[in-house]
C-alpha cells in the first residue's frame, strides 16, 4: 500500500485538492492526510472518491469525498449517470440522475447527490449489481431487478420474468451502453437492447425481446460474457475468447472490413495461443490477462 498515494499527484494538481463540500466531506490537507484517506479507502472502503464532473451537480475542483464509516462496501460502480454501492449485507444504496429508472420508493426525487437506500434491497438481499445506461440488481436469491428508461424496448423496469431467459440459472451478466448480456448454466446467451453493431450477436436490428444468441459452434464451456460500449466478448474455460460487435480499430480484436458477419461472435485470432484468464472492459477497448 506504501506506493499507492505516489501515484495521486498524477490525477490532481496540488490547489485542486484544498476543499471539498463540507457538507458531506472534511476538509484534506494535501498531501499529508491525502495518503491517509485513500489507504483507509483502499483498505476499508470507508471513504469514497468521486473525481470529475457529474451532470447531476458541480463539483468543486473536480472531486467529491463521501464517509462511508457506516458502510461496509463490497463494491462500488457508476454507470451514465448513476452511481451504487453495494454493501456487504446485500443493501444497495443510489445516487446521481435517476429520472424515470424508478429505482425505489425511498428514490422519488430525479437528482440525488448522497448515497440513499434503495428500500426492497432490505429484504431482497442483492449479491451484484451492474450499471451503464441499464441497472442490474442480481440477488443472492438468483432473482434480477432491471431498471431502465430504454424506450426502444419492451422490458418494464423492476424484477425480469426469469421467462425471458427460459428460466435457466443465471451465471454471468454484462451491460453494455443501451444492452444486457446474461449468461447461464445451460451455456445459453441471451441478449437484449442496442445491437446496432451485431454486439448481441444478431444482425442489426435492436432487440426489444430478450433473445438466445447462436453459440452452438462454441465447443467449450462459456464462463462469463463482457460488454463494451458496442463489443461483447465469450470469455470460455480453456481460455479462448470470441468477440462480436464493432471492429472499427479492432476494438474487439477482430481485423475485418465493416459488416463482413460483425454480429458472430468469432475467436479472437492473435490470442489463438494464449490462455486468457480474465477480461476487463473498458468504454470501447479491453484489457486480457494471460497466464505465463
Amino acid at each position: 500500500m506504501s506506493e499507492l498515494p505516489n501515484t495521486i499527484p498524477l490525477l490532481f494538481e496540488q490547489s485542486q485538492i484544498t476543499e471539498f463540500d463540507d457538507t458531506r466531506a472534511t476538509q484534506i490537507n494535501y498531501p499529508k492526510d491525502f495518503g491517509e484517506k485513500i489507504q483507509q479507502f483502499s483498505n476499508i472502503s470507508e471513504f469514497m472518491f468521486i473525481f470529475g464532473k457529474t451532470n447531476w451537480e458541480e463539483t468543486v475542483g473536480g472531486v467529491q469525498l463521501f464517509n462511508l464509516t457506516n458502510f461496509k462496501i463490497k463494491k462500488v460502480v457508476t454507470g451514465e449517470q448513476v452511481c451504487i454501492l453495494l454493501t456487504e449485507d446485500g443493501k444497495c444504496y443510489a445516487m446521481g440522475n435517476l429520472t424515470n429508472l424508478n429505482l425505489s420508493s425511498t428514490l422519488s426525487a430525479p437528482i440525488v447527490t448522497e448515497p440513499t437506500l434503495i428500500d426492497w434491497t432490505v429484504n431482497d438481499p442483492v449479491e451484484d449489481v451492474f450499471a451503464h445506461n441499464f441497472i442490474c440488481f442480481l440477488t443472492k436469491n438468483k432473482e434480477l431487478y432491471f431498471f431502465t428508461d430504454y424506450s426502444s424496448g419492451s422490458i418494464a423496469s423492476g424484477k425480469l420474468d426469469p421467462k425471458h431467459y427460459n428460466y435457466e440459472k443465471i451465471k454471468s451478466i454484462d451491460l453494455g451502453f443501451e444492452n444486457i448480456l446474461i449468461l447461464t448454466e445451460n451455456n445459453n446467451i441471451y441478449g437484449y437492447g442496442s445491437n446496432y453493431t451485431g454486439q448481441l450477436g444478431f444482425p442489426f436490428d435492436n432487440l426489444s425481446q430478450f433473445k438466445k444468441a447462436d453459440t452452438s459452434y462454441i465447443k467449450s464451456k462459456i464462463i462469463k460474457v463482457f460488454c463494451t460500449y458496442n463489443t461483447s466478448i465469450i470469455l470460455t474455460e480453456d481460455g479462448k475468447c470470441y468477440a462480436c460487435g464493432d471492429p472499427t480499430y479492432a476494438a474487439n480484436g477482430q481485423l475485418q472490413p465493416e459488416n463482413s458477419n460483425i454480429h458472430l461472435f468469432k475467436l479472437i485470432p492473435n490470442l489463438q495461443n494464449e490462455f486468457i484468464e480474465n477480461v476487463i472492459p473498458g468504454l470501447f477497448f479491453v484489457a486480457l490477462k494471460a497466464s505465463k
